[in-house]
């Protein structure tokens, strides 16, 4: 049902007492008195009729008002359930918000891992898309449509874009609304006493990527002999703490490196080509390593290496992160620049979050903060 027929449905009754959207208990309690007395007035009526001394004398009438009563709440109370999307017998519905869908390829793998982790559990799922890829004021709207319609759902999964301008709004939302709320992959608060009651987070550190990449560039360089590397990095500013992490893990391990950090990649594929195209135009000699902090990175500098006939030898050595199957084909085929990516799971980390999800909708204590441990895929 769309968000403007659910703001109509609270609007309906003029009389804020029989509100049965903003009141579901008052108005089936109302009704359902009403209706008794109507029964009762019925049975009465039947009763003088007949003169049934079953009725008269063996069964006073409050019994009979006492059973109408109950069965017309259960029934209102049926319907209400109904009327706003709950479906009692599959345990209801949970929303999805994610922060990129528009080219993003692992985004169809996640939303198909949530969808049958929620399904095992009885759950349906409602997909929120973003306005545009990773910004956040689009999420908001979404939160602003929930709230109103927050009798719909049982539980959500937020996967948040720009964490720092998104937590007011999330935190507001979160403590508003009565089912758990688990955020994925992205952490919008920095500590755990920062999460409202009901909510956790599921996913990878960004420091622990960035360490993991690093650890491979420096065993990688050790073995080919390479004591002062040059290393491009395309970033991005939402997971600033991979790029971070491992030009400061890279500093540690080698005497010198030289850096060209980049970090308006935006996850974007063509625009990390058009980096690395611009880096080697524009310098005296070929990095030996690329990192780039997602996959579509990674295969943008891919993209431009091929175009320069570069780096198919070895010479150059593209890391990615994500994982997904593309990014593996080429490591596999060890004909391609692209020789290692850092793996998050997602299998693992939606399983993770639908399970502590499903353990808050039935009042159980969760843990705040669950991070995974990522590893390196590669063929050396």
């Amino acid at each position: 049902m769309p968000d403007e027929t659910c703001s109509r449905l609270t609007r309906r009754s003029t009389v804020k007492a029989l509100d049965k959207d903003a009141h579901p208990v008052r108005f089936a309690l109302v009704t359902s008195a009403g209706s008794s007395l109507v029964v009762a007035a019925i049975i009465s009526g039947i009763d003088q009729i007949l003169n049934n001394r079953f009725l008269m004398h063996q069964f006073p009438l409050w019994v009979f008002l006492l059973l109408g009563t109950v069965g017309i709440y259960v029934t209102g109370m049926a319907l209400h359930l109904k009327q706003n999307g709950q479906d009692t017998r599959r345990g209801g519905q949970v929303f999805l918000i994610l922060c990129a869908f528009t080219e993003k390829r692992w985004v169809a793998g996640l939303i198909l891992e949530v969808l049958n982790s929620l399904d095992r559990r009885g759950l349906d799922l409602v997909l929120k898309t973003p306005e545009r890829d990773y910004v956040h004021f689009g999420q908001v709207r979404h939160l602003q449509n929930l709230k109103r319609c927050r009798r719909r759902y049982v539980g959500g999964i937020i996967s948040p874009a720009e964490p720092e301008l998104l937590r007011p709004d999330v935190k507001a939302f979160c403590e508003s609304v009565s089912y758990p709320v688990v955020f994925i992959d992205i952490a919008p608060f920095e500590a755990a006493e920062d999460y409202p009651a009901g909510t956790a987070f599921v996913g990878y550190a960004s420091e622990d990527i960035g360490r993991c990449a690093a650890d491979y560039v420096a065993e990688h360089a050790k073995k080919s002999r390479i004591l002062c590397p040059g290393v491009l990095v395309i970033g991005s500013k939402l997971h600033i703490g991979r790029q971070a992490e491992f030009t400061n893990r890279l500093k540690v391990r080698f005497q010198y490196v030289d850096f060209t950090i980049d970090e308006t990649g935006n996850y974007d594929r063509a625009r990390a080509r058009d980096i690395v195209h611009k880096n080697l135009q524009s310098r005296e000699y070929v990095p030996n390593y690329i990192f780039c902090t997602n996959n579509e990175m990674a295969l943008g500098a891919v993209d431009a290496l091929s175009i320069a006939d570069l780096g198919n030898d070895g010479s150059v050595v593209v890391v990615g992160v994500d994982g997904i199957p593309e990014a593996r084909a080429l490591i596999d085929s060890q004909k391609s620049p692209l020789r290692a990516t850092v793996v998050q799971d997602s299998c693992r980390m939606t399983e993770i979050a639908t399970d502590l999800l499903h353990k808050a909708m039935q009042g159980n204590h969760i843990t705040k903060l669950n991070y995974l441990d990522p590893c390196i895929y590669s063929k050396n």
